[in-house]
């Protein structure tokens, strides 16, 4: 009779601490979405911005006032950007899942 009782109270820990690992789970979730909401406009922002440091690069280029090599670097930071904020989107959609 106390081996049974003592079961039912080692699957009732169990389980409690089960319960509280998930409510931890979504709480840290929860979290980490709210911190990416607030990160997303500064990573599409800095998109932009970079975008448009791209055009002027080129146009500068093409106007000869500057070398290829700044087309490319304004290239490399766009797509580094890029990078960031699709991450940030599958960092979001990972919290939400």
């Amino acid at each position: 009779m106390q081996t049974a009782e003592a079961r039912t109270e080692q699957t009732l820990v169990q389980y409690q601490q089960s319960v509280q690992q998930a409510f931890r789970e979504v709480e840290d979730a929860l979290v980490g979405h709210r911190k990416i909401r607030e990160i997303r406009p500064d990573r599409e922002a800095l998109v932009a911005a970079n975008r448009q440091s791209l055009q002027i690069a080129d146009l500068r280029y093409q106007e000869g006032l500057s070398t290829y090599l700044d087309v490319l670097d304004a290239q490399r930071q766009l797509f580094s950007s890029e990078i960031d904020l699709a991450r940030t989107t599958r960092d979001q959609l990972t919290a939400v899942v």
